[in-house]
């Protein structure tokens, strides 16, 4: 480039190529107009240290980013301030709360953004304060190399004017330690700023700490950066404490004080000065202002329904609120208060277009982190860290979750919330009629009038503003239609509503809806038999309760009084606690109004206020239960009085439930706990009672079945069963169910008898004389019986499956008096098929009832499962493993209900077109029996193939399950060579062990195998030859058979092209499922005669096969055999070969452990020679040998090429590799695009130590493996069907250093993407986005592969000798373990899955 000349802006920006420079990135100018205060009263203004301020009552102060010299003048202010108010030495604690990476140029400072969004960081969340600095140290080194190849200028933006960036060079000098001229990071440049000051004042009264403490802009709920906070803030104070007690005794103490910067030091600044001012306040209570008088001042704004549930959920909800107001309103004094999150939440409706915007979802996030933290702090002794604390308080993350899945509900301001939309068709004509309404015509003048000042004047912890305490007890959800009177005699309707057993049998399995307590009296009775019994009361519901006298009273939010207020899988232990807290609010209500407390009774869909008092307890009497005039008046002469309301007792201890003797109001509010005590006290029974918190519309966690089975299995064998939650039907009939389940499996082992594998009427008894009222098609039956997509592969990949959900429907049949599961299901099902396309909101509701009901369907047949998998029948032994381990070790379980959760539709949308029977199979004792289809000697010709494929039995060959040819025409790319007959696409790359091809036949794997010098040594001549072995690694997750020599898949008959996904699904598990599979092969031959119906690919389409297999046990492998058994034939015949299964979803990335299995099969192969060692040979397959094939070759290739032992020479590589000059820039997008610079890769090769040289080096073995597949090529073929149009350039550099606008709204890019977005094919663009993060992984793991070479190379310096054998890596030392550690690439590529489009630009 010719000196003379000025560079062209857009030219240097484009051509950037450093390890974090990289193409189109820029360095922006930190400070622009608006980081300095616009408003407020700050007395304090440095320049160059924007919104700098001191939290009023304590020692911690805040900044935005700071020039050198504004640094030099923040940290002189702050250390006169001190010496003034206190003669003692300034411990100064300094922490930068930024993620983004920062370079100081000339003394200003500079961070690195996208050329195409300027003005949005990049959030490297989760990155550790080491890895960001160790970025920001190859950023100078960057801009040290820009400023070489410019004659000492850098490049960088500053912020002008109506949104534009002008670009501005600065001329350095990198070899000077002068700040004012030189490039420093972040560290350096306040080192060099400490020590300035303390040559001009006395070191010893000062000492700086410095901490990087990343914390992303925005995100949900930072419980990884309060930690981070936490231990900077306390280990400050506990160093300051160290060096007091090793002080002499004239010397006063050192507390630390703390200054906090992030950008503008207005967000993320506040947030960590309230961290560590609420930890001052703990750890100096005298600082502050008391908690007394936080109360009487607090002024609270309006805020999200989830904060108030929050609230309500802590211990001293109230107070920690008050005090996170407080502090927050200090830390954001003399700064834009409308950034204060307080007022962002007040104005989030109006402010924002959506609830969903990330900077209001991050704002509520802070705000709950905050108030959870005050009792985190308050608490005795506190667990090591605010993450493990929180992990055992499931309730405060439960409604972060619910947060983050509906929003549209938690983030409804509190005082304006709408009404219950599950009771809204209740309502009367006039929809918007408020429950507390004046229109309400159940609710008089005075009535309403004193009801809203005693609702607004409560300060309970949980019975607090805006709370009303709701009748809990429904006797007109009583169903009497379904249940028979006489079956339940002495049991009142009215006091245990839809109190049922069981259709048939006397097993002693009973549900309800929430009884009285009167109810649970005649419940005991009932079921006892007149005998002393053992009754196991099992309560799935998660709200509070709390009896008043003989009737049960929940807690509800005054706006949306029909809808529980937490919502959030509170634990057991919680919810206990929080239980005894709302008795003592009720107590405190009783003395406070003289022996009265304000319910709320249900009426038409309206709430209706009542007084209680001690001779009118009952909230259902005709009228009024006291009059309302002469309550008011006693209440005004009490204040007449100055009569003084009992404190609220904040701090009752949970475990006292005594009654005080002299409260005559005690005996009359109880726990659900103490009301079943007082009932087995008053009967004489043993009433265990066990609270399982289950949420309305889901189904229970896996540790909610634990603990049912726990409490089960540990009562006795006569002991009775009742199962309760608030209106007695779906979550009732589930724990019924389960209690069948359990008591059935206990029954079986207790007698030493093996579990049937059938049960006496398949279970479906009940639901048969149903269809017929439900005008079910042949088709829709199907559903009816269950055959949803989800449950046949859930089915599938457990070992006794079929059995399971056989019993689970025999089960759910048993428990159906009210609400059988299946049709529930399937009636959900068809109200969203029937709801107009333009109603959404029904549809919504449809599909989320569906999912949900659904889910506890799936869930119950697993939980079946595992009851059969894990209880020996013959013996009284039970393995020891809990049933949420159980799932654990099932990734694949988990995998297929996520599936369920993210594609609904899967199922939802009922498939037409496909013949199908439904058949119910005969019962049998050990597996179920054939369906009776006609045979004659000419079975081909008879035999329905529709029949057979509708009506196939087996465990993993089910009902509308064929087996289809792996091969068909066009799967052989001819142009690869050699071609080797029954084996496609076999290939080799190169001079590298690394091989390739699809699912062979077994004569094709035999000609691989001879090929690549693996075939059985001629006894007369072996002592000359060299046998190589192979190791050959399958990477097919779907389940295949061999018949008659050639491979078949498993496949669903209405989706035959369509792979089986069973993700995660283990190699032992998947091995298991083709065993399954081979033996269903066996007795479907067994049942026509040896012939078998498959399915072949032709070009016509599917075509029905019967082959004749006369010998399926043949050890040719002719007959019938899994792919492990082929292979262990051929090992037999002497075949040096090695076979191993490695699962990997078709069209996805490896998951991290294959990459480790992958290596490991490697270097376990490595066979130490006398000369050299023998390195084995890789093969990988498929089903074509094309994308997890070359995948698994890219894979082999680094893994030869890298690791120590194992490659020639890695350095060479490298070499040869940095040598090479990167790509020219291309006038073409589409050019760039093809070399791999996809913004999320770009953005990955920043975040990695390795930079652009890992990329090329992953790019070298992409390129070596890509004879049949490139990697990006597939990417851009993708990219480019599903995006028609490709967006311009989002940003254009202008060709002159004047000044380069940019939009004020939104990038170019992004309007573009949002414009277009109904032309975008979406199916194409997840093909594209998941070659995308293919690619990812290939890069993340050669800087793993470099990084262990590094580390092994240094190791062996250390031991001072040479191996020439590969280490193994320990555990610490997977890629699994590398991937864990490096957070923020995770949180990269979990965050790029939001918006596909723009990873893709």
């Amino acid at each position: 480039m010719d000196p003379k000349e000025p560079p062209n802006p857009s030219q240097v920006v484009y051509s950037r190529s450093g390890l974090v420079m990289v193409k189109n990135s820029i360095l922006k100018a930190d400070h622009f107009r608006s980081t300095s205060p616009t408003t407020g009263k700050n007395t304090l203004s440095f320049e160059g240290a924007p919104n700098f301020r001191e939290a009023a009552e304590y020692p911690v102060y805040g900044v935005g980013q700071c020039t050198f010299s504004g640094i030099q003048a923040a940290l002189r202010h702050i250390l006169h301030t001190r010496n003034n108010n206190d003669s003692s030495p300034t411990r100064l604690v300094l922490a930068q709360v930024r993620e983004e990476p920062v370079i100081y140029i000339a003394g200003c400072p500079f961070v690195l953004r996208e050329s195409g969004y300027p003005f949005s960081n990049l959030l490297l969340k989760q990155i550790n304060a080491e890895r960001l600095e160790r970025l920001e140290t190859r950023l100078k080194n960057d801009v040290i190399a820009e400023a070489k190849a410019f004659q000492g200028n850098v490049l960088v933006h500053d912020e002008g004017e109506e949104g534009k960036l002008v670009p501005r060079w600065i001329h350095v000098d990198h070899e000077s330690d002068n700040p004012d001229i030189s490039i420093m990071t972040p560290r350096e440049i306040i080192e060099h700023a400490i020590t300035k000051i303390k040559a001009a004042s006395s070191p010893s009264m000062l000492t700086v700490d410095y901490h990087r403490v990343p914390v992303a802009q925005s995100g949900l709920f930072p419980q990884a950066e309060i930690d981070a906070l936490l231990r900077v803030v306390t280990s400050s104070f506990e160093s300051s404490s160290s060096t007091a007690s090793a002080s002499t005794p004239t010397t006063p103490p050192m507390m630390p004080v703390f200054l906090f910067n992030s950008q503008t030091g207005l967000t993320r600044a506040s947030m960590a000065m309230t961290v560590a001012c609420q930890v001052y306040r703990h750890i100096a209570p005298h600082a502050g202002q008391s908690a007394s008088d936080l109360m009487s001042s607090h002024k609270p704004l309006a805020v999200p329904a989830v904060i108030h549930s929050l609230a309500r959920l802590v211990r001293h909800g109230r107070l920690a609120r008050a005090t996170v107001d407080h502090l927050l309103d200090i830390c954001w004094a003399s700064t834009q208060q409308d950034h204060n999150i307080r007022r962002v939440l007040a104005l989030g409706v109006t402010k924002y277009s959506s609830l969903t915007d990330p900077k209001y979802l991050s704002s509520v996030s802070w705000y709950m982190a905050l108030i959870a933290l005050e009792e985190f702090l308050d608490r005795p002794s506190v667990e090591a860290d605010f993450s493990l604390w929180l992990s055992k308080r499931p309730g405060v993350l439960g409604l972060v979750h619910q947060m983050e899945r509906h929003p549209d509900r938690a983030l409804v301001p509190h005082e304006l919330a709408l009404h219950d939309m599950h009771h809204s068709h209740l309502l009367s004509p006039a929809r918007g009629v408020s429950p507390f309404s004046p229109a309400s015509p159940f609710c008089s003048a005075p009535m309403r009038q004193a009801a809203e000042s005693v609702i607004t004047e409560r300060n309970g912890t949980l019975l607090n503003f805006q709370a009303i305490l709701k009748v809990d007890f429904m006797p007109s959800h009583h169903d009497a239609t379904q249940l028979d009177p006489a079956r339940h005699a002495g049991v009142d309707a009215a006091e245990a509503p839809n109190f049922r057993s069981l259709v048939e049998g006397d097993k002693p399995i009973y549900g309800v809806a929430q009884p009285t307590m009167s109810g649970i009296r005649s419940i005991v009775r009932h079921v006892s038999g007149g005998r002393p019994r053992h009754i196991v009361w099992v309560h799935l519901r998660e709200e509070p309760l709390v009896f008043v006298g003989n009737t049960p009273y929940v807690v509800r939010n005054k706006a949306q009084p029909f809808k529980p207020w937490v919502g959030a899988h509170i634990d057991e232990g919680h919810l206990d606690e929080l239980e005894v807290r709302l008795a003592a609010d009720v107590k405190d209500e009783l003395t406070k109004y003289d022996g009265a407390v304000l319910v709320h009774v249900e009426r038409s869909g309206r709430v209706k206020p009542r007084w209680l008092t001690e001779d009118r307890p009952h909230p259902y009497d005709g009228a009024n239960s006291t009059n309302v005039s002469s309550f008011m008046k006693r209440m005004q002469q009490r204040e007449d009085a100055s009569s003084t309301p009992a404190d609220n007792n904040n701090n009752a201890n949970p475990n006292d439930t005594n009654t005080d003797a002299t409260d005559p109001f005690d005996f009359a509010v109880r726990t659900p706990g103490e009301v079943f005590a007082k009932v087995a006290a008053e009967t004489g029974h043993t009433i265990q009672y066990v609270r399982v918190p289950v949420p309305y519309c889901g189904t229970a966690e896996v540790a909610d079945f634990d603990t049912i089975l726990r409490h089960t299995t540990d009562a006795p064998s006569d002991a009775v069963y009742v199962f309760s939650c608030q209106n007695g039907i779906g979550r009732t009939s589930m724990g019924m169910v389960i209690g069948c389940m359990i008591t059935y499996m206990m029954a079986h082992r207790d007698k030493q008898e093996a579990i049937p594998a059938r049960p006496p009427n398949d279970g479906l008894s009940v639901l048969s004389p149903k269809l017929g009222a439900l005008q079910a098609s042949p088709e829709q039956v199907r559903f009816l019986e269950g055959d949803y997509q989800v449950i046949l592969n859930v089915v599938r990949v457990m070992e006794r499956g079929v059995h399971a959900r056989v019993w689970t429907d025999y089960f759910i049949d048993e428990c159906s008096l009210l609400k059988n599961l299946r049709v529930a299901i399937f009636e959900y099902k068809r109200q969203y098929e029937l709801a107009k396309p333009d109603d959404k909101i029904a549809r919504k509701q449809a599909k989320a009832s569906f999912v949900h009901y659904l889910e506890r369907y799936f869930v119950l047949i697993v939980f079946q499962a595992y009851l059969m998998d894990t209880t020996d029948t013959t013996s009284t032994k039970t393995k020891k493993v809990t049933f949420a381990h159980w799932v654990e070790e099932r990734p694949e379980i988990v995998q297929l209900l996520d599936y369920l959760h993210n594609n609904p539709k899967e199922d939802i949308v009922l498939t037409s077109g496909t013949p199908r029977l439904p058949a119910l199979p005969s019962p049998s004792a050990s597996t179920p029996a054939p369906p009776s289809l006609s045979l004659s000697a000419d079975a081909v010709l008879v035999v329905d193939d529709a029949k057979v494929v509708a009506s196939r039995w087996g465990m993993v060959l089910g009902k509308h399950s064929i087996l289809k040819s792996d091969h068909f025409p066009g799967c052989h790319n001819k142009a690869l060579t050699p071609h080797i007959e029954g084996a496609p696409n076999f290939r080799h790359v190169g001079n590298n062990p690394v091989y390739g091809v699809g699912q062979s036949t077994v004569p094709g794997i035999m000609g691989v195998l001879n090929q690549m010098g693996a075939a059985p040594l001629d006894t007369e001549t072996q002592q000359n030859c060299l046998q190589r072995l192979v190791v050959w690694t399958n990477l097919r997750e779907e389940p295949v058979l061999y018949v008659g020599g050639a491979p078949y898949v498993l496949r669903e008959s209405r989706r035959p092209f369509k792979n089986l996904v069973i993700t995660s699904i283990d190699t032992e598990r998947l091995e298991r499922v083709e065993a399954r599979l081979k033996n269903d092969v066996l007795m479907e031959l067994e049942q026509f005669g040896g012939r078998l119906l498959l399915h072949d690919e032709t070009a016509a389409g599917l075509t029905p096969l019967w082959v004749e297999v006369k010998s399926p046990h043949d050890e040719d492998g002719m007959g019938v055999h899994t792919p492990r058994e082929i292979y262990d034939i051929l090992a037999r015949k002497g075949y040096n070969v090695d076979y191993a299964r490695v699962p990997i979803t078709d069209e996805q990335a490896p998951e991290e452990k294959d990459f480790d299995t992958i290596v490991t099969r490697l270097r376990d192969h490595v066979v130490e020679g006398a000369e050299e060692p023998q390195y084995p040979l890789l093969i990988f397959n498929c089903q074509m040998g094309r994308g997890r094939t070359t995948t698994g070759m890219s894979i082999g290739y680094l893994a030869c090429s890298l690791i120590p032992g194992l490659a020639e020479s890695p350095t060479a590589l490298l070499e040869d590799i940095a040598t090479k000059a990167p790509s020219p820039p291309s006038q073409d997008p589409d050019e760039d695009l093809l070399h791999g610079d996809y913004q999320l890769i770009l953005r990955l090769v920043q975040l990695l130590d390795g930079g652009a040289i890992t990329k090329a080096v992953t790019d070298r073995a992409v390129d070596m493996c890509g004879n049949f597949q490139n990697l990006r090529t597939c990417i851009l073929k993708a990219k480019q069907a599903a995006i028609p149009a490709p967006p311009p350039a989002p940003f254009a550099l202008a060709s002159s250093a004047s000044s380069i606008p940019l939009p004020t709204t939104s990038t170019p890019a992004v309007a573009l993407l949002t414009s277009k977005a109904h032309e975008v094919n979406e199916h194409l663009l997840h093909v594209a986005y998941d070659y995308l993060v293919r690619y990812f992984h290939l890069i993340a793991f050669c800087q793993y592969l470099l990084d262990e070479c590094a580390r092994l190379v240094a190791q062996d310096d250390d031991d001072d000798k040479a191996s020439s054998s590969s280490p193994s890596p320990s555990e610490d030392h997977t890629f699994v373990q590398w991937m864990k550690s490096r957070s923020e690439i995770q949180t990269l590529l979990t965050n790029s899955r939001k918006n596909m489009q723009k990873a893709l630009r």
